[in-house]
Order: structure tokens, then C-alpha cells, then sequence
């Protein structure tokens, strides 16, 4: 169940929810959509997909980005990316549960099962593991190619 929906309008804009799952949705031109732990209040686990703040239309074209307590982020020192590979969200947090572990701050999987969508979670409370101080997104139409480590502030 949805507590907030955001929609952005034309121009440059900031999107943020509250706590609780809400969808934010940009506009046209470049939006920040801002996902914090303070946003956040979801557990993590196996239903995380769908208790979860959703961004409805992040567009890399658009120079979109997304803000984090984490970010900028570099690819390969504290980003992870996959396309495509995770059979279920067990499997999509066992693999950013490695990720963390070696030092990863934010793992993203583009195309989620072929769904065009993509899941990611941010070890927002830096313990190296996946749990219920991290935060879970899922990103509409953020497919294979559409978003890497520069999309985030």
C-alpha cells in the first residue's frame, strides 16, 4: 500500500517522500529523487520489492540523479551494478550481502528478471551486511544501460 505519491512538474526538482512506501516521480528535465534513511522505514527481507519506496520514472537522458547519504559513487570501490541475474529477492540480497561485505555501499540490479525494472538497497548504516538499517528502492524502467555510478550524489 502506497502512503505518499510525489509527482515533480517541468524544471529542475527535488523529490523526496516521507516515511512510509511512497512513489516519487520526476518531471520533465532533470529531478533529484533523494532516498534517505530518515525516508525509510521498511524491513528488509523477502517482501522488500513491495514494501518499498518506488521511483516511477528515473530518465538518465533527463540528467536525473539520485541522492544518497552515500554518494558520489565510484563503480568498482563502493558501487555494484548486475544486469538481469537474481531468480528471486533472496537472491538479489545474498548478492548485495557480498557486496557490502567487501566494502560496496549501494548494490543495483537493472532489468530485475527481465521486468525492465531495477532493485537497489544502500548499506545506510555502513555495517557491511544487508539488514534492516539499509534502504531498498525499486527503480521503474531502469533497465539494462539506464543508470550508472554517476547517477548518484
Amino acid at each position: 500500500e502506497v502512503d505518499l505519491e510525489i509527482w515533480a512538474g517541468a524544471g529542475t526538482d527535488r523529490v523526496e517522500g516521507g516515511l512510509g512506501v511512497d512513489d516519487l516521480g520526476g518531471g520533465a528535465d532533470d529531478d533529484t529523487f533523494v532516498l534517505r534513511a530518515a525516508n525509510a522505514d521498511a524491513e528488509i527481507g523477502v517482501n522488500a520489492p513491495t514494501t518499498s519506496d518506488v521511483v516511477l520514472n528515473f530518465e538518465q537522458s533527463e540528467m536525473d540523479v539520485i541522492e544518497t547519504s552515500k554518494g558520489p559513487l565510484t563503480a568498482g570501490s563502493d558501487y555494484a551494478q548486475r544486469d538481469n541475474t537474481s531468480t528471486d529477492v533472496v537472491d538479489f540480497l545474498a548478492w548485495a550481502d557480498d557486496r557490502f561485505g567487501v566494502g560496496r555501499e549501494v548494490a543495483l540490479e537493472t532489468d530485475v528478471q527481465g521486468s525492465g525494472d531495477a532493485w537497489m538497497i544502500i548499506d545506510e548504516n555502513s555495517s557491511g551486511a544487508v539488514d534492516d538499517g539499509d534502504i531498498f528502492a525499486v527503480l521503474i524502467g531502469v533497465g539494462t544501460g539506464a543508470i550508472n555510478d554517476g547517477d548518484f550524489v
